[in-house]
């Protein structure tokens, strides 16, 4: 037993005066409250699992109910039914657990035996058998789907089953030009079968009654439905006749009128059963009570081990142990009694039974009946308080307090604060717990905002329990409060009991952003200064100067920085660089500021570095390595090195002296920094002597080399 569940245990000494007090008196009138419960369990979907060894190899799908099992197989349905024991039968007697189920056969006459059938609408939930030891033979993660449908049952008509908890429907979708009376089913295991005077196909199983409800015929026409009459025929007998079915099948048709051949048809028989409900066990529902937001609270006894399978996420299983040989239970549905909230085992080791349930205004649920039980309290650990934990006879009475499991209990906004840009996109999520914290799906919320942005919208939460609300900001900057609450019967008032919260919103113009890099023209390196950067803010600005640009890197020097131009596009010039290395230009936050005294943005940048190089290359001019001196053979070459990359260097920036006489010429090949020089046109003996001055090839900066010097650039000719 889980310990929070339980508040609150009394035995029979204590009942009497908690039972007669106000605060659990019911909501509504009692037979309004009846048949609303009635109707919101007869909603919950059906869920159809793929066969994956749990059952027979035939069969391909099967469902499980309230008191029956659906099978599906190419060739027929086959519904197995529980019947319902007499209210009081204790465990063992007949209509007990062990009952014979009945069992009703529909066969689709002289349909493709081979039609498959595949499962439609795939549901979230899986199914996992985990029978006997041997983990080889589980089925686990069996999925399960909405619908199934079975094609091409008969040429040009497929078969789609659904439902819910008390009745299964199956669509006969007709193709246009097809004739539907091909459609026969057989009927078999059935005590006697009948059409009424209300078109219904009623067939008596094993004292209780299946009726196959009027066929429901139509056409969609322009997005509505057209209904079209239709009646069931039953063959060889009178259709208001009753006929004995259990000896032999009974054959049905449709009889169609008139309709339009070139748009589909659909039949649709709607089979519904009345007196049969359970689990896979023994099960009784005795009491059942709706609080104030129609939310419905069942209680009874079972003896199905299975009985909270069906409580799947975000539903709360808060025991899912069958703990004796009859256990009480406790169920609570949603409003619309489409999906189950909460599902709980109560009980001891014994025979349990829960026979009245009543809901207070915040939704605790208080159950009483009768237990054999001697450790029925032994789940109510703390918080549960066991006011008295002795059996004292055969059969005691208790009563039990759930507390309100699934009724909102806390409800908190985030982002509790935020800031934003104008004319943006603002969202908080609600989440909406009970007072165990679990999240509580399928809860109304209602959203409000007030201040720069007046709006207001609702959300449902989801199965965490969170309700997403967004808006859009004001085109100017102001402030919002957003305030919501749970809103659980959506009357759309905020009651005393449904919590709220609230949070904050800011509205901010957009900052002003600014940009700096190298300048349109800028050489990078460059042996020259000012250097100079452009700053283009986002808007216009005043207030922008020298002072507020920072200026590093390598280079060395007092540097200055000169703003000129505005007033959102600016030349920040760089001086006073006395050394080589890097400039490197940024613009910190709050410099300048916008007509409405926003400051800027921290600077942002694609190239805002420049190098600085005012340093010349030098150049040496020496005999090439292999140049024999003296020597009788022209060219004569020499080696020239420059201290770093150049450009520009050609023959004509060498100076060729000494006594060697001719018409010389120098040629230079090579680069960027080593090239070769070779002198020609030498015709008499002599001396020749290789020099550069100065400045005639240049480094990427710009600047030119110095001239050159040499530790040996003469060569002897002597031809």
């Amino acid at each position: 037993m889980t310990p929070p569940v339980l508040r609150l245990i009394v035995t029979v000494a204590c009942v009497s005066s908690l039972l007669t007090g106000s605060a659990v008196a019911p909501t509504r009138a009692a037979g309004t409250v009846k048949a609303h419960l009635v109707e919101a369990y007869g909603k919950l979907p059906l869920s159809f699992e793929a066969n994956r060894g749990q059952t027979d190899s035939r069969v391909k799908f099967l469902s499980r109910g309230s008191g029956y099992t659906l099978f599906l197989t190419q060739r027929e349905a086959v519904l197995a039914m529980r019947p319902a024991p007499a209210r009081g039968t204790r465990p063992g007697a007949s209509g007990g657990e062990d009952a014979t189920p009945s069992v009703l056969r529909m066969h689709l006459l002289g349909a493709n035996p081979a039609a498959p059938l595949s499962g439609l609408d795939t549901l979230p939930g899986t199914v996992n058998y985990f029978v006997g030891h041997d983990p080889a033979k589980w089925q686990t993660h069996v999925p399960t789907f909405a619908k199934v449908k079975q094609s091409q049952v008969y040429p040009g008509v497929d078969l789609v089953y659904y439902g819910n908890q008390r009745q299964v429907e199956f669509d006969f979708l007709v193709t246009p030009g097809t004739d539907p009376t091909a459609i026969r089913l057989s009927f078999q295991g059935a005590d006697e079968l009948k059409v009424d005077e209300q078109g219904n196909l009623l067939l008596r199983v094993n004292g209780g009654e299946v009726r196959l409800a009027t066929p429901h015929v139509y056409q969609e026409v322009q997005g509505k439905q057209q209904r079209v009459a239709a009646r069931y025929i039953v063959e060889e007998s009178q259709n208001r006749e009753p006929r004995t079915a259990n000896s032999a099948p009974v054959r049905v048709g449709f009889q169609v009128a008139a309709y339009d051949q070139s748009r589909p048809l659909v039949i649709d028989p709607t089979l519904v059963y009345s007196t049969y409900l359970g689990g896979s066990g023994f099960d009784e529902g005795f009491s059942i009570a709706v609080d104030a937001a129609g939310a419905a609270y069942v209680t009874g006894d079972t003896l199905s081990a299975d009985f909270t399978a069906g409580c799947t996420a975000p539903c709360i299983v808060l025991d899912r142990t069958h703990n004796g040989q009859l256990d009480a239970f406790v169920t609570k549905l949603d409003p619309t009694g489409t999906a189950l909230l909460y599902a709980t085992y109560l009980g001891g080791s014994g025979f349990d039974q829960g026979l009245s349930i009543a809901v207070d205004a915040a939704g605790a649920a208080y159950v009483t009946g009768n237990t054999d039980s001697a450790n029925f309290t032994a789940g109510c650990m703390a918080p549960c308080t066991a006011l008295d934990r002795t059996l004292a006879g055969m059969v005691d009475a208790f009563v039990a307090k759930i507390s309100h499991i699934g009724v909102p209990a806390t409800l908190t906004v985030t982002p509790a604060t935020a800031t934003a840009l104008v004319n943006t996109q603002h969202c908080v999520s609600a989440t909406v717990e009970d007072a165990l914290g679990n999240p509580t799906p399928a809860i109304t919320v209602q959203f409000s905002v007030t201040g720069s942005v007046t709006t207001s919208g609702t959300a449902t939460t989801d199965t965490n329990g969170q309700a997403t609300f967004c808006y859009t900001g004001p085109l100017f900057p102001g402030t919002d409060t957003i305030t919501a609450y749970a809103d659980p019967n959506t009357n759309n008032t905020q009651d005393a009991d449904e919590p709220s919260d609230g949070a904050t919103q800011a509205w901010v113009l957009p900052p002003t952003t600014v940009t700096i890099n190298q300048a349109a023209g800028q050489a990078d390196p460059t042996s020259t200064a000012p250097i100079t950067f452009t700053a283009v803010f986002s808007e216009s600005v005043s207030g922008f100067t020298g002072s507020d640009v920072v200026i590093g890197g390598t280079a060395g020097g007092t540097k200055t920085v000169d703003v000129t131009g505005g007033p959102s596009t600016y030349t920040v010039a760089v001086s006073g660089l006395t050394t080589g290395g890097t400039v490197i230009a940024t613009i910190p936050a709050g410099g300048a500021t916008d007509a409405a005294g926003n400051g800027n943005t921290a600077s942002t940048s694609t190239d805002n570095t420049v190098t600085f190089d005012p340093t010349p290359p030098t150049v040496t001019i020496n005999q090439a390595a292999g140049q024999a001196d003296p020597t009788s053979t022209a060219p004569i070459t020499f080696t020239a090195v420059f201290s770093e990359s150049v450009s520009g260097f050609t023959g004509s920036d060498v100076v060729i002296g000494g006594t060697a006489g001719g018409t010389k010429t120098v040629d230079v090949t090579g680069g960027p920094s080593t090239y070769t020089v070779a002198v020609s046109g030498l015709t008499t003996g002599g001396t020749v002597i290789a020099t550069i001055p100065a400045g005639g090839a240049t480094d990427a900066a710009g600047n030119g080399n110095t001239a050159s010097t040499s530790t040996d650039n003469t060569v002897t000719l002597t031809p």
